[in-house]
């Protein structure tokens, strides 16, 4: 229920036909070319993602609803993601913020396959559904701007987890118990889940660990899910054991510290 949407008020609507899925943009009037140039890329990713993947974009359309006064940058509602109209500029900052709206749209289109047609079971596993809106937004930017800026945003994510994931602070990634619901989405989820999902991806190899997520996208479709079952998927096709890994990772804190000389 958490990803149902209902959008009133007065806008323009832009429709885009360069991809097989329909897209649309709702925006506020006269800001029509700014909308243009701020969702350029949109169709271009959904088509990394369903390439990447194997899984096409799971829902009949895809609209981009750009509201004023949003609490978050985007909200990934199932086919109609919600957006903050602070990300619209003009053709004069276009360059200066495009890398921003990209990563916040990659970020918010990926959830309509890992949160929205596989959904999680219990807030706990939270990471399931910012883990991997992280990675893919990441691989994407790797996929359009090459490799250095793929190690670049990775480089960026380990140490934003370094700065909340003191040695007097250390939580897991999944756990069983908190107070605010809204403190689980912290670096934890998100930088920490992506990150985890590139060494996953490392250790599998590229063909073992995407046959693996696209097995899992199809077997879970509109599906509830938890941890351990992503776990299960990449064991099967990979052929590997993976609880020591996410033993490590996933429900246990922290990570490897060396003194070297």
């Amino acid at each position: 229920s958490y990803l149902i949407s209902l959008v009133a008020g007065e806008f323009s609507i832009l429709e885009d036909a360069t991809g097989p899925t329909p897209l649309s943009y709702y925006v506020p009037r006269g800001r029509e070319d700014d909308a243009r140039a701020t969702f350029a890329n949109t169709a271009a990713m959904a088509r990394f993602f369903g390439d990447v993947t194997g899984v096409s974009y799971p829902w009949a359309k895809y609209a981009q609803v750009v509201v004023s006064d949003f609490v978050f940058g985007g909200m990934e509602n199932t086919s109609a993601t919600t957006m903050t109209d602070t990300l619209l500029h003009d053709e004069r900052a276009h360059e200066d913020v495009l890398e921003q709206c990209d990563s916040i749209s990659a970020h918010e289109l990926a959830h309509q396959w890992f949160g929205n047609s596989v959904g999680i079971a219990r807030w706990s596993d939270i990471w399931l559904n910012e883990g991997w809106a992280t990675y893919m937004e990441i691989c994407y930017t790797g996929h359009n701007e090459g490799p250095d800026m793929y190690t670049q945003r990775l480089w960026e994510c380990a140490h934003s987890v370094f700065e909340v994931d003191k040695p007097e602070n250390r939580l897991a990634t999944v756990r069983k118990a908190w107070g605010d619901p809204e403190a689980l989405f912290d670096q934890r989820i998100y930088e920490k889940g992506g990150l985890v999902l590139h060494m996953l991806r490392r250790q599998l190899g590229d063909d073992v660990f995407w046959k693996a997520v696209n097995t899992y996208l199809t077997r879970y479709a509109h599906q509830p899910v938890e941890t351990n079952d992503f776990m299960r998927t990449l064991e099967q096709v990979s052929g590997q054991g993976l609880e020591q890994f996410f033993d490590q990772w996933i429900y246990h804190a922290g990570w490897p510290e060396f003194r070297v000389s």
